[in-house]
Parts: structure tokens; sequence; C-alpha cells
């Protein structure tokens, strides 16, 4: 499994292809989730789970800093970046 812990005032570029749902724990701040056609204003304190192999990604849309958990149930991130590679988000080659 792996998780990532991120404080933002920018996005999560979309990406598909997780063989695992991908779960968003929003701690402070508000993000807008885009999960295939959908798009969900989320507030701290919510869960956004996303439906395997569907296409995902957030935008921090409230007036403040943004703050969550974001948590794979594989070891490393397995995307297809929709958007072209984002640099934050990516796996990095293993050591």
């Amino acid at each position: 499994m792996s998780s990532s812990a991120l404080t933002t005032t920018t996005s999560r570029s979309p990406s598909s292809s997780c063989t695992r749902s991908p779960v968003f724990l929003v701690q402070s701040g508000q993000a807008t989730f885009q999960i295939g056609d959908e798009r969900l204003v989320v507030p701290a304190g919510h869960v956004v789970v996303s439906p395997p192999g569907e296409a995902h990604g957030f935008v921090n849309s409230g007036p403040h800093e943004l703050r969550l958990i974001a948590i794979h149930g594989a070891g490393r991130f397995n995307t297809e970046w929709l958007a072209g590679p984002d640099p934050i988000w990516t796996s990095k080659p293993p050591e």
C-alpha cells in the first residue's frame, strides 16, 4: 500500500488505470474532485473513493490551503496520467 500526504493550493492531474480504488481523506480546506463525468465538492472531514480504473483528479476549490491524504492499495502509483506526467504524484523508479 502507498499513501501520500499533500498540502497544496493547486491540483492533481487526472489519471486512470488504478487497479484498486484510491481513497482521498480531505483533512482541511475544500477540494473539487472529478471522478469520471461526475464533479464532487468535498469539504474537510470527508472521504472520497474512486472506482478502480475510473479517471479521477482534484483541484483546490476553496479559499484556503488544501490538506489531504491519498491512499492507494498498491506499493507504487501505477497510473496513466491523462494530461501528461504529474511530477508531484508520479512514483519514482526503485533504487
